[in-house]
């Protein structure tokens, strides 16, 4: 909900710069009495005779509104299950009494659909061109008031979004009526033959393909079955991958994404003639789909039982150079010195102070997820501060973060710095938040998390915003994480998604032991050596010209 109440006016006049068509209800009511209202188009001018201070509000949807879309959440089940089949967004809202009942997309070419129960009772609504929807601060017959609409609207394909409408509503019905929900396909339309119905029962069949986790040859190979295997055109492949599998996979691959991939997988010779799947598959649905003959590197299977190597050796926290020395100075200074710790902290900022500066020949970068894990009172604190004082001192305390409050808010930090440190304590709790999927500003964070790392050494295309023509890109962007959080804490915030959708595959966890004797603490303003180096870095420019910093060429 707003943080300030806001009147009736200033919300429409919030709302029509946002691009979206405002539409003047009766105080109380939810059903526009205005005839013709689906051609109202009110402009700045129109505004004030047409939204008194008792008036409620509403906004066209659909085209009008830029293709402003809302999926209404009807009931109690809905609401609950929605983090778990919608795609995460910036914009929820609701009412006193049903919180988190509307989520906002961006969906052009989006059509209305409504699913009830057996009895006739709504599910779940897709409200798009022809359809209203009452926002804040306007008020509910019961006498509740609406949250206002603010945050950014995700931009999401329209097949895709009413997939995962129809795969809501169908876990609904399954959570009533204790059937197993389809959600491994949440199918927009039916295959109309046979080599397209039985290519849909093979992408049921296949795991989802999960960022860092083999999901570009996960989903390479899923384009060549069907094209090749099956004997598809690439049209009927598109549109069995976008509305068959893609739903399914962390993240979801664009339209663009995946186009390239068919036509990839098409342009291409295959060793085995092409239906050799239709000629193999028998009439039943297979149990799983055996991949490896389709991606590369084949997987390997390990010990299950691996033995433990025992604690890191002291050796290996010790880095030569510039790490050792912070490293140093954060244990001579500590109230309660813990080496892991300090490892972590100087490592954070080795890894920002290089970022977009240096590669190594395989063109990975220095963006890191750091993790300590110490008990409470063990020193969390110190290594923040040592590195705040040191970017401060070099004139790059701005481009320090705390707390991540949002995707959306941390696509825009990088925007506007593309290089950032952010040092965030108890991060247990926003991964708390993340387990629990109640709310969805940490649901995008965990999206833009998983992106951001894999396009440091590419671009980052920023979300686009209703009624914007070009919202922009991030020119390699280099996201550094040093979060800190309680070992139980955080081995209680963890979930099997989170384990298994290439998050923790790209974080660095170390778990310190004990807290150390302590000491006198000393004071915490960095030697003049680390200083003067951390200087040099924030000066160092890979390459000559005035567009190093724009777009960078770092050197290898």
């Amino acid at each position: 909900m707003s943080s300030q109440p806001i009147g009736v006016l200033e919300a429409a006049r919030r709302y029509l710069s946002q691009g979206y068509c405002p539409l003047p209800l009766q105080a109380g009511e939810k059903s526009p009495r205005l005839r013709g209202w689906t051609s109202v188009r009110l402009n700045e001018a129109d505004l004030p005779a047409n939204f008194p201070s008792a008036s409620n509000i509403g906004l066209i949807l659909g085209e009008p509104s830029g293709w402003l879309v809302d999926v209404d959440l009807d009931c109690d089940e809905a609401v609950e299950l929605a983090g778990q089949y919608l795609p995460a967004t910036g914009a929820v809202t609701g009412r006193e009494g049903r919180p988190a009942s509307h989520r906002w997309y961006i969906a052009e070419g989006a059509t209305t659909t409504k699913h009830t129960d057996a009895d006739g009772a709504m599910i779940v609504e897709l409200r798009s061109t022809g359809c209203q929807t009452v926002v804040g601060p306007s008020v509910h017959p019961s006498g509740g008031r609406y949250a206002v609409l603010e945050g950014e609207p995700a931009v999401v394909p329209a097949a895709r979004l009413t997939a995962c409408v129809q795969a809501l509503a169908d876990a609904v019905r399954g959570q009533r009526h204790a059937v197993e929900p389809a959600r491994t396909a949440p199918a927009i339309s039916t295959p109309h033959d046979d080599a397209e119905r039985r290519a849909a029962a093979y992408l049921n069949a296949m795991p989802p393909a999960i960022a860092g986790s083999g999901g570009h040859n996960q989903t390479y190979a899923a384009a060549t079955a069907l094209v090749h295997g099956f004997a598809l055109s690439p049209d009927a492949a598109l549109h069995l991958l976008g509305t068959r599998y893609n739903p399914r996979c962390e993240p979801p691959w664009s339209d663009r994404e995946l186009r390239h991939k068919v036509d990839d997988a098409a342009s291409k010779a295959h060793e085995r003639p092409r239906g050799w799947l239709l000629e193999a598959q028998s009439e039943a649905p297979p149990a799983s789909v055996d991949l490896s003959g389709l991606t590369s590197p084949r997987v390997v299977a390990c010990d299950p039982t691996p033995t433990d190597p025992g604690i890191l050796p002291p050796e290996a926290l010790r880095v030569p150079g510039f790490v050792g020395e912070v490293m140093d100075h954060c244990l001579a200074t500590a109230p309660y010195p813990n080496p892991t710790l300090a490892f972590c902290g100087a490592l954070a900022l080795q890894a920002f102070l290089a970022g977009r500066k240096v590669r190594d020949p395989a063109d990975n970068r220095t963006n890191i997820y750091l993790l300590g894990l110490a008990h409470s009172s063990a020193g969390k604190d110190w290594p923040r501060k040592i590195n705040a004082r040191t970017l401060q001192a070099v004139g790059l305390a701005g481009r320090l973060g705390e707390q991540l409050a949002s995707g959306e808010g941390l696509q825009d930090a990088l925007h506007a710095a593309p290089a950032m440190l952010f040092q965030t304590d108890e991060i247990d709790a926003m991964l708390q938040s993340m387990k629990r999927a109640r709310d969805v500003r940490h649901e995008s964070i965990m999206a833009t998390l998983l992106t951001m790392y894999s396009a440091a050494n590419s671009v980052y295309p920023m979300r686009r915003r209703a009624g914007q023509a070009d919202p922009g890109v991030i020119d390699q962007p280099c996201l550094v994480l040093f979060g800190t959080a309680i070992p139980n804490h955080y081995y209680g915030a963890l979930s099997e998604r989170m384990l298994t959708n290439g998050l923790f595959a790209r974080m660095l966890v170390l778990e310190s032991g004990p807290r150390q004797a302590g000491q006198e603490p000393g004071i915490s303003d960095p030697p003049k050596r680390v200083l003067e180096t951390a200087a040099w870095w924030a000066s160092f420019r890979p390459a000559p010209g005035n567009l190093t910093d724009t777009h960078p060429q770092p050197r290898t």
